[in-house]
């Protein structure tokens, strides 16, 4: 009898044993399954204001800033008046300036002068040479020349009553041109006394301190008649 209870005592052990085994089995692997099926912990978000980027200044390019597709009009026109006027020279004035403004700085038109020659109402580009002619020169001109005034088409040699004689001219004269100051001036007139009149305009190439450079700025104001 005491055997029997032994037997039945054990297996009733052996019976809890396996039943606890089997409990702590499957609660083992609840908490697997649990930790394979949680979903990972979320990042924290970011805020708005940290998650845009700062803006970046556009540079501004100064040359292209102060590039403008319109040509710059110049503030002030230098302009060489000549002929019959109280002071011949080079004289400057702001732009839009016209020829009489030029007149008035020269000290106005001599007596002789043929003031109704030119238009005094016209405005002045940078760099002209204004020839005001005398009454006798006006009056050697034809009636088409004189109607076309001192328009481009009368500069040069279809124009001679307006040119300069370098033969016959003074010193005054022959300094109204371009790039002729004193000492050339006094050459040319001593050239004369010494060789003669000039038989060309190209002669005059022959002054010292006058070359090719020179000569085609004044080549076409100038005549020998």
């Amino acid at each position: 009898m005491l055997v029997k209870k032994k037997i039945i005592t054990a297996a009733l052990t052996g019976a809890f044993l396996l039943i606890a085994g089997i409990g702590y089995s499957c609660a083992y692997q609840r908490e697997d399954s649990d930790l394979l099926t949680a979903s990972p912990p979320k990042e924290p978000e970011k805020s708005t204001e940290e998650s845009e980027e700062p803006s970046v200044p556009l540079e501004i390019n100064e040359d292209t800033k102060n590039d403008s597709s319109e040509p710059e009009k110049k503030e002030e026109v230098c302009v060489h008046i000549c002929g019959a006027v109280v002071s011949s020279g080079v004289y400057t004035l702001g732009y839009g300036a016209r020829i009489v403004d030029f007149i008035e700085l020269a000290g106005g038109l001599t007596p002789d002068a043929d003031g109704d020659y030119i238009n005094q109402a016209e405005t002045v580009s940078d760099g002209r040479r204004i020839y005001i002619p005398t009454k006798e020169e006006v009056a050697s001109l034809s009636v088409e020349e004189y109607i076309l005034g001192d328009s481009e088409e009368m500069e040069g040699s279809s124009r001679e009553g307006t040119l300069l004689n370098i033969n016959e001219a003074s010193a005054q004269e022959l300094m109204e041109l371009p790039g002729i100051g004193q000492a050339k001036a006094d050459r040319i007139i001593e050239y004369r006394k010494n060789q003669g009149k000039f038989q060309s305009v190209e002669d005059l190439m022959k002054i010292p301190g006058i070359k090719e450079g020179l000569f085609q700025q004044i080549s076409s104001l100038i005549t020998v008649k």
